[in-house]
């Protein structure tokens, strides 16, 4: 009975333990008695492993225990190559600790059998008191999604230090017996901080993602920003040569008028009227300075390649969404259907953009051609035909960071040669909180 209420207070422990853990580095998914759930897990796969896998070589017991970090994980918000980083990282440092004391037991004279329940209620005491100060580096960090090689790579450094510090426990265990020398505590140190490398070297690749992420939407601002420049130079100087042209203009009619030539000077007047017009230059011509430059930037692009690009655009001056969201969304959109259109052998190459702000909804509909060739996953996911894969692909997901930070919604549908692309986001005025 003793046993049973050690081994339930022990597995709340850890439950506790890894629920702080993971709550360092992911969002919680919103569901009620998270920590109950990762309780009854932890606390079955105890049963198990004390009564199934009790003869088994203990790196069978660190695999399974891994595994169900895994599944912890799933009760957060995050890429599952990221979560699985880090439940490996977890089990690396649970384990560290588990060798250490018991390097301390053996060294003390402790018997490690006997007194296995306080060895693990004192690893799991050290690895709380880890995972705080790792709380107190990383309480901000936002963890993006690596590439799965980068995962692989990252998580051959803490499996690697598992093997090692078993050997050394195993090995000194063998030769001393009851003893230990300072060198088993600096190898097992210097593991430790192989691990916490790993940590740091996983956030800032995912802070150079984020950064990299960052400056494409800064260029893509900047050429907008150059763009639009560009454009009202070009209106100017129009503006300018309609202007020298209409006193030219203004002597004809006076004349006309002077000839009493009514019937000429109407015509005149109505086709005069008609060539002061100054839209025509550009094909986005709305009250949005940023959706114009934007489109008329992609429709000099497209047009320069030979696909037709073809705009409707109903919004207004102004959009409750950050320019610089704005500029991902529908740059990268842009940017993939034209990209698309080059892509293999398209035989009408065309761009239909339909954008609608309604209700405090923006609707973006893109449709456009392409080869008919999609590259997916194993899982069926789409995945980008750049040759650089860990460098592009990254609009995609930009995007759908946008969506998501807008409650939106983001859907594609393929019908032979034609890719169309919906994208729908809320406005504050929906009651939505957002960061």
């Amino acid at each position: 009975m003793k046993t049973i209420v050690e081994n339930i207070l022990i597995e709340g422990l850890y439950s506790v333990v890894v629920l702080e853990y993971f709550r360092t580095f992911y969002e919680k998914k919103n569901i009620r008695g998270i920590l109950f759930y990762i309780w009854g897990i932890s606390l079955t796969g105890q049963i198990i492993e004390n009564n199934i896998l009790i003869n088994f070589p203990g790196y069978i017991k660190t695999f399974t225990s891994i595994l169900s970090l895994v599944i912890f994980s799933c009760f957060f918000v995050g890429s599952i190559g990221g979560k699985i980083v880090f439940a490996v990282l977890y089990g690396a440092i649970g384990t560290l600790c588990e060798i250490l004391i018991g390097i301390i037991f053996v060294s003390q004279g402790i018997s490690v059998e006997r007194n296995a329940n306080i060895g693990l209620l004192l690893a799991d005491i050290s690895v709380l008191i880890l995972v705080k100060v790792l709380q107190c580096f990383f309480h901000d960090t936002v963890i993006r999604q690596l590439s799965w090689k980068t995962s692989v790579k990252l998580m051959l450094l803490p499996i690697g230090s598992l093997f090692l510090a078993y050997y050394v426990f195993n090995t000194e265990y063998a030769l001393a017996g009851t003893s230990f020398n300072a060198t088993s505590f600096l190898c097992i140190g210097i593991i430790f901080v192989i691990n916490f490398v790993v940590f740091h070297l996983y956030i800032q690749l995912s802070e150079n993602l984020e950064l990299k992420r960052r400056t494409s939407v800064y260029e893509k601002e900047f050429l907008l920003l150059d763009q639009h420049i560009k454009e009202k130079e070009n209106v100017m100087q129009e503006f300018r040569r309609r202007r020298h042209d209409l006193k030219h203009q203004m002597s004809g009619l006076l004349r006309l008028l002077e000839q009493k030539q009514y019937g000429l000077l109407e015509s005149s007047l109505k086709e005069l009227a008609e060539l002061q017009r100054l839209e025509g230059f550009t094909i986005a011509n709305t009250d949005n300075s940023i959706v114009n430059t934007l489109v008329n930037y992609k429709y000099e692009t497209a047009k320069s390649q030979g696909i037709d690009f073809r705009v409707h655009l109903d919004i207004p001056d102004r959009l409750p969404f950050a320019d610089g969201d704005l500029c991902v969304v529908l740059g990268n959109a842009l940017d993939n259907a034209i990209e698309a259109n080059l892509r293999g052998t398209v035989r009408n190459p065309y761009v239909n953009l339909k954008m609608s702000y309604d209700g405090d909804v923006l609707i973006i509909i893109i449709e456009n051609a392409f080869d008919g060739k999609i590259k997916e996953g194993k899982k069926g996911e789409r995945l980008t035909r750049k040759p650089d894969c860990d460098n592009h692909g990254i609009g995609i997901s930009s995007m759908k960071s946008v969506v998501k930070k807008y409650y939106g919604f983001y859907d594609v549908k393929i019908n032979d040669n034609i890719y169309k692309l919906n994208l729908l986001l809320y406005g504050a005025k929906n009651g939505l909180k957002r960061d």
